[in-house]
């Protein structure tokens, strides 16, 4: 059965366009790392996979990718996600010991709603870092500044152009004005191991500084492949339209027609 509109937007099942995550290895690692070239890993967890987008780009610099999500979606094939490797279980329940053994890193787009929660589990089991695609008000609210931003400031990397998200699937051809970010923390022991020169920066540096790196424009452009179109196609709910303004006039002929019928019923 595939979810309402509605369970979507409570699950946020907003896919992550493929260039977003390349982006973190190509460019924003380097740079946190003070390298050349992809920074490449043995090992990731991605606890809100959805419908696998991120999941299979993380594979390009990843040996091993488990990801997990707390629903098994369909797909358009008629096959779900667990089919594909998908591991369904709730991240955040921390009674759910299905797959608790730690990995390197964590990396995910959550729900926004449970971020904090994401990040509290990560923290506790990743061996070197944790970094979580985020709007960009994530670096807002009072007490997340007490819960987060004080106690364990992250590493700040701000795209400057936009990144698209659609609900259900992934649309190559989708614009928007949301600004996200990738927030990272790297373990003190990782911190300590490879990141001198940001030690550096942090030194009697005030409560809740942040390192902040400005992602240039032209991600899009220098990191989409075109095996990310058959993921699109692949990677979709049943009856998922590619694009959005098609998605839009869809929703609003339903809307017009549900309010024909509840016209009529009175």
């Amino acid at each position: 059965m595939t979810p309402s509109d509605k369970e979507l937007r409570r699950l946020e099942l907003f896919p992550t366009p493929p260039w977003a995550t390349r982006a973190l290895f190509e460019f924003v690692l380097p740079m946190i790392y003070g390298e050349r070239g992809p920074i490449r890993i043995e090992n990731c967890r991605e606890p809100a996979a959805g419908l696998g987008h991120m999941a299979e780009t993380i594979k390009e610099y990843c040996a091993h990718v488990l990801m997990s999500d707390v629903a098994d979606y369909p797909l358009e094939d008629g096959s779900r996600m667990s089919e594909h490797g998908l591991v369904v279980e709730d991240f955040v329940d921390a009674s759910d010991e299905t797959s608790a053994e730690g990995c390197e890193w964590y990396i995910t787009n959550p729900p926004f709603k449970e971020t904090e929660e994401f990040l509290r589990r990560a923290l506790k089991l990743a061996s070197r870092g944790v970094a979580l695609l985020q709007k960009q008000t994530f670096q807002t609210g009072g007490e997340r500044y007490r819960k987060v931003y004080v106690e364990s400031p992250p590493d700040l990397a701000q795209f400057a152009e936009c990144v698209p998200m659609c609900l259900g699937g992934y649309d190559p051809r989708a614009s928007s004005d949301m600004d996200y970010a990738w927030f990272i923390w790297l373990t003190p022991g990782e911190r300590r191991l490879f990141c001198n020169w940001l030690n550096r920066r942090r030194v009697n540096a005030p409560t809740g500084w942040l390192d902040v790196l400005l992602i240039p424009p032209g991600q899009r452009e220098a990191y989409f492949r075109e095996s990310d179109l058959e993921l699109a196609e692949k990677r979709r709910l049943p009856g998922w339209i590619l694009n959005q303004k098609i998605r839009k006039l869809r929703r609003l002929i339903h809307a017009e027609r549900d309010a024909r019928m509840m016209g009529g019923e009175s």
